[in-house]
C-alpha cells in the first residue's frame, strides 16, 4: 500500500478519494491553474505506481493560500511510521492552531487507522507547513532496534 497525498482546495474535493483511481480523471478535480496542474501530476504519478502493482490510498492535503497568491500544502504524508513493536504513525495536527483544520486532522486519522496504524498527533507544526516541513523532516533516527552486520562492498557473494 502506498499513501499518496492529493492537494485539495475545499472539503468537498474529498469525495474524489472515494473514486477508483482508474476512473479518476481531471474532470473530477477542481481548482485554480496551479493547483490543477499539481493535481494532474499527482494523478499521473499515482497511476504509474498502480500500474507497477501498488495499491493507492489517497489522503487529502489541504491547500493554504497566502494573500500574495502563493500556496502551500498541509502534508499528512510527511509522517514517521513505526512497525515495531506495533504499527504507529506520528502525524502533524494542524487543528491545534487552526480550528478549521480539525476536520482534515480527523479525516486523515481515520484513513491511517483504516490502514492498521495507531495514530499519534504532533502539535505545533502549522508554521512549518509554509516551508514544506513536517514531522519526518524534523527528525533523525539515532538508533534502530536491530542492527545487521555489514559486508564490505568488495566481498564476493556465494
Amino acid at each position: 500500500n502506498i499513501v499518496v497525498g492529493m492537494p485539495i482546495q475545499k472539503l468537498t474535493d474529498i469525495y474524489m478519494f472515494k473514486s477508483d483511481i482508474k476512473r479518476l480523471t481531471l474532470n473530477s478535480i477542481v481548482g485554480d491553474e496551479k493547483l490543477h496542474e499539481l493535481q494532474r501530476k499527482t494523478v499521473k504519478m499515482a497511476k504509474l505506481l498502480q500500474q507497477s502493482g501498488f495499491n493507492i490510498t489517497w489522503v487529502p492535503l489541504p491547500l493554504f493560500c497566502e494573500k500574495t497568491g502563493d500556496f502551500y500544502l498541509g502534508s499528512y504524508t510527511n509522517v514517521i511510521l513505526e512497525n515495531r513493536p506495533t504499527n504507529r504513525v506520528w502525524m502533524v495536527e494542524y487543528g491545534d492552531e487552526d480550528q478549521a483544520m480539525r476536520i482534515y486532522d480527523t479525516i486523515n486519522q481515520e484513513i491511517w487507522r483504516s490502514l492498521g496504524f495507531e495514530v499519534r498527533l504532533v502539535k505545533g507544526l502549522f508554521k512549518y507547513a509554509a516551508d514544506s516541513g513536517g514531522v519526518r523532516c524534523m527528525t533523525k533516527v539515532l538508533a534502530r532496534g536491530v542492527r545487521l552486520p555489514r559486508k564490505p562492498v568488495n566481498e564476493e557473494q556465494p
